[in-house]
């Protein structure tokens, strides 16, 4: 059992993550689950997530975790070695079901998600699981501005809207780094 979170801005590989992690775990024949949230319908409305390459794996879509607890993919959760959380800073009740999914069915879990808004501001409980997690990784994008291959660590929102949820891809959002996020939210 285990708690591993990887975080990041938006464009940083965080799906492409999922997907090359599900491959690895395939090779040595265990079992996984992908659990997302239903807002996430930017390339499709299908039960799959969808990194920007067009690349997809099947999953199972909520609005609340807890209520995996008891429809069709309990049976799913119960039997895989390894349960994906992806789009983690939209679930209310993450901490709760990641602790039930660890510490009760003692399960092997990975968390994908946004560590902040396009504010800067933290997304979501996503940071409430920092104490519990046996590993972090910080993804990170390659600044849109710079284009020299310095690191974006934001997600910067082109919209005037100034709304925390806006679903969208690079026609809504771009990967920043520190100055260029700076120069632009000024």
């Amino acid at each position: 059992m285990s708690l591993e979170l990887i975080l990041g801005p938006m464009f940083a590989g965080k799906s492409s993550a999922i997907l090359r992690i599900v491959n690895r775990y395939k090779s040595i024949k265990r079992s996984c689950c992908i659990l997302s949230h239903c807002i996430d319908n930017r390339y499709t409305s299908e039960q799959v997530i969808t990194n920007h390459d067009q690349l997809s794996l099947p999953c199972f879509r909520y609005n609340t975790l807890m209520t995996a607890k008891n429809d069709e993919s309990n049976k799913e959760i119960i039997r895989s070695n390894v349960i994906i959380i992806d789009e983690a800073q939209f679930f209310p009740d993450i901490v709760e079901f990641v602790l039930w999914l660890v510490e009760d069915l003692q399960k092997d879990v990975i968390i994908v998600g946004l560590d902040g808004d396009a504010n800067r501001k933290p997304f979501g409980r996503i940071l409430e699981l920092v104490p519990l997690a046996d590993n972090i990784t910080k993804l990170k994008s390659f600044c849109s501005q710079c284009l020299d291959g310095t690191e974006a660590l934001f997600t910067y929102c082109k919209s005037e809207k100034n709304e925390q949820i806006l679903v969208g891809g690079s026609e809504l959002y771009m990967p920043l780094c520190r100055k260029h996020y700076i120069e632009l939210s000024k």
